[in-house]
């Protein structure tokens, strides 16, 4: 999913915005989450139905849900997961 965002952000239907994360106690940045944003002044109907649905749909979702979806939808590539009892 993440190459199709990529490759949307390249065509212009979605902007792709870093915004650093800072340590709580320190206040050091250790790291950049990534907010996606699909913009409104593209013409969607040349994208496939289902995708734009999904997309809007799943863009919108919290990561936690995002990674329940994917781990229900595709539990054969969570076998050997190390994340996987922290999300369910």
């Amino acid at each position: 999913m993440q190459d199709d965002i990529y490759k949307l952000s390249e065509l212009g239907y979605v902007k792709i915005r870093e915004e650093p994360v800072e340590d709580l106690i320190s206040g050091v940045i250790v790291g950049f989450k990534k907010i996606y944003e699909i913009n409104v002044t593209f013409d969607l109907s040349s994208l496939d139905k289902n995708f734009v649905d999904f997309v809007t749909e799943k863009l919108k979702m919290p990561l936690n849900s995002l990674l329940k979806y994917v781990y229900m939808k595709y539990p054969e590539y969570t076998v050997n997961s190390l994340i996987r009892d922290k999300i369910f």
